[in-house]
């Protein structure tokens, strides 16, 4: 399935879509997004465009704001199809979310040909307290372990609070995989994952659909008894989670009569003043962009690269600093965030040459370079891959280790992250970041090893980190493993464009940087204030605006 950004006014709409032919929309069980349709887009078979969003405040659409109701949902919904110029569609809704669809059928009947629900709800009464306890993150990250268990037995026992011999499903626990994007949907809609969950539930969407034409209904045999007698018929089918089963009954919704074909995917158009979110193709499959442009027009774009551990999300405020006179960009480096990944263990230049790959779809022929630490060792190998396309660059700290340090570290720095059915994963990484943040190297607690820079983050700054981490935790050592064997001193002498090389004082590279400025041609070396605190991030960000505009570097 392919990704894609839409924006609406206020709003920011992701999802997925794959095929082609008439449109079949596709509302995941919130707090789920469109992810879990990677596992079943294929059961649904060919000659249709499915269209999986992601309701709002799940995955990676905006909420909406202040207090929500079920009709703003639906709001949403028609806003969403209208801008996809979907008059009329097939709409598929599962559990919490056939509120949205039943709603949205409601008041656009013309627009709705088959609405088909997947277990409903039958329990509007039920306790949203007891099915959905409070997100609520800890420095501990108990938080963790405590949902994962509860999403575990969702499976295990119906409600799931109820852990009886009586109340034991019956059927298979996903693989560890699975439950891995189903807990990462639940973490990113953060402490208020279950606002739609109980609006859904509390909804009457039985009121709604009387007397509709084209509904039809698929439910487990413990709901079959209550729909039956609420005057709807059920078909009987035991696992709804079971994608053929679904198949075959959209197959035979849709086999009387044909709906016009979905149109091609709208592009999202940079604005001014808003970072915006988009995918790029290249060989290896989407990367994720996010841009703002200029408050002019025909600036040489900026394209920032992020670290190794976070994703370029944490620097969108950077981007919007940095706008002014130019378009900036950034990419989630392939395998982190949401773009997708390299096979194996790629070098650099392998990295490197996707980049360049985006830069072409995006048509930029030339551009200024700036990244710090894992992201600088990536820069410098797009300015040598293609010089031509590089005006200016900026390092902000740079690693250059020697073979024996490499022999040393890469055993034990970089360890994989092991999904496991137990969940004992989510606090090892939990861990890992916070010692990440703490010691240099994380794994030597000592105090001698104390980093002078160390920042210490909320509860909720470092569930923040920790979502952003797990978005790409299966591919991370990819990116951070080039980055570290990067052969800086052998690479350095290859640069031709002007490049600025510069960290904070108290930065961990801080001597590599040095030692690796005097050896680019066309290089300089500047301290900055670093990026601790606002007012030294702003300072910073000024010395890379006069490098980028070929002025003096003022000293800070």
């Amino acid at each position: 399935m392919e990704r894609h950004y839409l924006y609406t006014g206020l709003h920011r709409v992701h999802y997925r879509r794959a095929g082609e032919g008439p449109p079949l929309v596709v509302l995941p069980a919130m707090p789920g997004s469109s992810q879990l349709f990677e596992w079943i887009a294929g059961a649904f078979g060919s000659g249709r465009t499915l269209i999986a969003l992601d309701l709002p405040g799940t995955g990676e659409s905006s909420a909406l704001p202040g207090e929500p109701s079920i009709a703003d949902y639906a709001s949403w919904l028609a806003e969403t199809l209208a801008a996809l110029s979907l008059p009329t569609v097939d709409l598929i809704a599962f559990e919490a979310s056939v509120a949205v669809a039943t709603a949205f059928a409601c008041d656009n009947a013309a627009s709705v040909r088959n609405l088909l629900l997947v277990e409903p709800p039958v329990n509007g009464e039920a306790d949203a307290a007891a099915y959905c306890p409070p997100l609520v993150p800890d420095m501990e990250g108990s938080h963790l372990a405590r949902h994962w268990g509860r999403l575990r037995d969702s499976y295990m026992f119906a409600p799931w609070f109820d852990r009886r011999s009586e109340t034991r499903l019956v059927r298979d626990l996903p693989p560890a995989d699975r439950l891995y994007d189903e807990m990462l949907d639940l973490l990113r809609a953060g402490p208020s994952y279950a606002r739609g969950w109980a609006l859904g539930m509390a909804h009457d969407w039985r009121t709604d659909v009387r007397g509709f034409a084209g509904l039809s209904i698929l439910a487990g045999p413990r709901s079959i008894e209550r729909l039956r007698q609420d005057g709807h018929l059920a078909d009987p089918i035991a696992d709804t989670d079971d994608g053929r089963a679904i198949a075959e009954k959209v197959s035979a919704l849709v086999a009387e009569q044909s709906l016009a074909d979905a149109p091609p995917a709208p592009a999202v158009i940079p604005c001014r003043g808003e970072v915006r979110r988009d995918y790029v193709r290249t060989s290896i499959g989407q990367m994720l962009v996010r841009r703002i442009e200029g408050d002019v027009e025909g600036g040489v774009p900026l394209v920032i690269f992020h670290g190794s551990l976070w994703s370029s999300a944490n620097l969108e405020p950077k981007v919007k600093a940095l706008a002014g006179t130019r378009p900036v960009l950034t990419f989630d480096l392939p395998g982190v965030g949401d773009s997708a990944p390299l096979e194996g263990m790629p070098d650099m230049v392998e990295f490197a040459k996707i980049v360049v790959e985006a830069l072409d779809a995006l048509e930029l022929p030339l551009v200024d370079l700036q990244g710090g630490h894992s992201g600088a060792m990536i820069a410098m190998d797009v300015a040598i891959l293609r010089p031509d396309k590089v005006r200016r660059m900026i390092l902000d700290g740079v690693t250059m280790f020697s073979d024996e340090q490499l022999d040393e570290m890469l055993p034990v720095y970089l360890q994989p992250l092991r999904i496991t059915d137990d969940g004992a994963f989510l606090l090892w990484g939990w861990h890992f970041l916070r010692d990440m943040l703490a010691w240099y190297p994380w794994y030597d607690h000592s105090a001698g090893k104390a980093r002078s820079d160390a920042r210490v983050l909320d509860a909720d700054g470092q569930h923040a980190y920790f979502v952003d981490f797990l978005k790409g935790g299966r591919n991370f050592a990819q990116y951070y493993r080039a980055a570290l064997a990067f052969d800086t001193r052998a690479r350095a002498p290859m640069l031709k464009v002007p490049s600025l090389y510069c960290c904070s004082e108290a930065d961990t590279l801080r001597e590599e940087t040095i030692e690796a400025s005097a050896l680019s041609p066309n290089a300089s070396f500047t301290f900055t204030p670093g990026r601790a605190t606002p007012e030294a991030a702003a300072k910073t960000e000024e010395m890379y605006l006069h490098f980028l505009d070929g002025l003096p570097v003022p000293a800070f």
